[in-house]
C-alpha cells in the first residue's frame, strides 16, 4: 500500500493521486462499502492539516482510493509550501473508521 508521490510545483492541480489499500500480504482490499474517503494531508514546515475529500478511482472493489488536486491545495495561507508532505486515506465505514499508513506527498518547490 506505500504510496509515493511528487508534484513538481505547489501550484500544480488536475494531478490524480490514486492510493490502492492493501492488507499486510499486500492483497488490495474491496473498500466499496466505505460511505467517505478523505485524504488528511499535512505540510511539511508549519504542520497544517488539510482534508480533501476523495473517492474510488474505479468502484472500489480494486481497492484505489482517488483524489485529484485542486487549485491552492498546496498552499498554506496563500503561500507555496514545498518539502514532504505526510500523506493518509481515511475511510469511513458505517460502523467504523480506518486511516491508511503515512505516505509521502513530495512537492518540489
Amino acid at each position: 500500500m506505500p504510496a509515493d508521490f511528487t508534484v513538481y510545483d505547489s501550484s500544480d492541480y488536475g494531478v490524480a493521486l490514486d492510493v490502492t489499500l492493501t492488507d499486510a500480504s499486500e492483497v488490495a482490499q474491496d473498500i466499496s462499502a466505505a460511505t467517505a474517503v478523505q485524504f488528511l494531508a499535512e505540510s511539511p514546515s508549519t504542520r497544517t492539516l488539510k482534508t480533501w475529500t476523495g473517492g474510488f478511482a474505479t468502484d472500489g472493489t480494486d481497492g484505489t482510493a482517488r483524489y485529484t488536486l485542486a487549485s491552492g491545495d498546496l498552499l498554506v495561507a496563500s503561500s507555496a509550501e514545498p518539502g514532504n508532505w505526510t500523506l493518509r486515506v481515511r475511510l469511513t465505514y458505517a460502523s467504523s473508521v480506518v486511516t491508511s499508513d503515512e505516505m509521502t506527498l513530495r512537492v518540489l518547490r
